[in-house]
């Protein structure tokens, strides 16, 4: 089975969201010399966060979200100019952060050495784009696959469940060696991991890019996917996850 590209552009949008479709940038740092967390920005249902860094400086910055708890959390950004997607940011440039469900995101400079570093942020809704089978890969691989259904087209009769123990953190492995096609599938990685589990497209991904599963997190992949084409990695050696497919 493929992809119908007609039936998925009628049937799938990215995650839509309320609030404002764009609102004025805001100087989250203004040519800080030193570390801090500089100016938050207020969400409002907004689905994207849309960073420009500048300046000349050798320094780290770690963006963040507020949570439903009211704490702060990492955020993974995709640098916009070749797709990477970093837990750190040390270079200039445009980078993409998804902060659906969060109340408020902030960039913290974590150090700095030398120079001065600049930030300027703005939310927006995510918009509907049509997409087709290598756009999807690519985009898992990228840690950017985000879907919802208008209305329930997947729907079956028997569920599959599984288990794997990732047992490298230097080179990727399959969910499975299965092709069975699914309708969907679910993976969650185990609350007991030691650190996160990255899912990808492709035997190239690493620890640090892909789609980001923190421990008891969990993320559903809807299409024509068998776990032989799902990739997996993870910070630490023998971490796990659950799968369950829907057929």
């Amino acid at each position: 089975m493929g992809f119908n590209l007609g039936y998925i552009i009628n049937k799938f949008l990215p995650v839509q969201v309320t609030g404002n479709k764009l609102k004025d940038a805001v100087v989250m740092h203004n040519g800080s010399t030193s570390s801090g967390v500089g100016t938050a920005i207020q969400l409002d249902g907004e689905g994207s966060l849309l960073l420009a860094v500048k300046g000349s400086f050798t320094a780290e910055l770690l963006v963040s979200g507020q949570g439903p708890d009211g704490s702060w959390h990492s955020l993974s950004a995709r640098k916009m100019d070749d797709g990477q997607v970093l837990r750190k940011l040390v270079s200039v440039g445009l980078y993409d952060v998804d902060v659906r469900g969060l109340s408020a995101v902030r960039v913290y400079i974590s150090s700095i050495s030398s120079g001065s570093v600049s930030v300027y942020g703005r939310v927006h809704a995510i918009e509907p784009y049509p997409i087709d089978n290598q756009y999807l890969l690519k985009r898992l691989t990228d840690g950017e696959i985000r879907f919802s259904t208008r209305e329930h087209i997947y729907q079956g009769s028997t569920l599959s469940t599984g288990q794997r123990k990732i047992t490298s953190n230097t080179s990727a492995s399959q969910l499975g060696t299965s092709t069975t096609v699914y309708k969907s599938i679910t993976i969650k990685a185990n609350e007991s991991n030691q650190g996160n589990v990255v899912v990808g497209g492709g035997s190239s991904l690493t620890n640090s890019t892909g789609f980001t599963l923190p421990p008891g997190s969990s993320t559903t992949i809807i299409g024509d996917f068998s776990p032989s084409k799902i990739w997996l990695n993870a910070e630490v050696v023998n971490d796990g996850i659950t799968w369950m497919g829907v057929l």
